[in-house]
């Protein structure tokens, strides 16, 4: 799901139901092949363009596996270059 409440403001959540062994990250452009399955997977993140070229982004996820899980959280800048 996303929301623009403002045209610089961008908010998204997500998430994975069910379980998986095999699946592809579009973040880091791998494929997993893991030994425990994954049972779940919760993420939000928020992009701030306000300062044009620059974005702010802000990105926390929470995944769960049999028997652990992982959370993590990101903070980047990012510059938009015209070609």
């Amino acid at each position: 799901m996303t929301v623009n409440p403002k045209p610089w403001l961008q908010f998204e959540a997500g998430s994975l139901g069910g379980r998986r062994v095999y699946y592809y990250d579009p973040d880091l452009l791998i494929v997993y092949n893991q030994d425990e399955a994954q049972s779940g997977q919760w993420t939000m993140r928020v992009e701030i363009s306000y300062f044009r070229p620059f974005s702010i982004i802000g990105v926390y996820q929470l995944a769960q596996f049999d028997g652990y899980s992982i959370s993590y959280g990101v903070v980047a800048v990012k510059m938009d270059i015209p070609l």
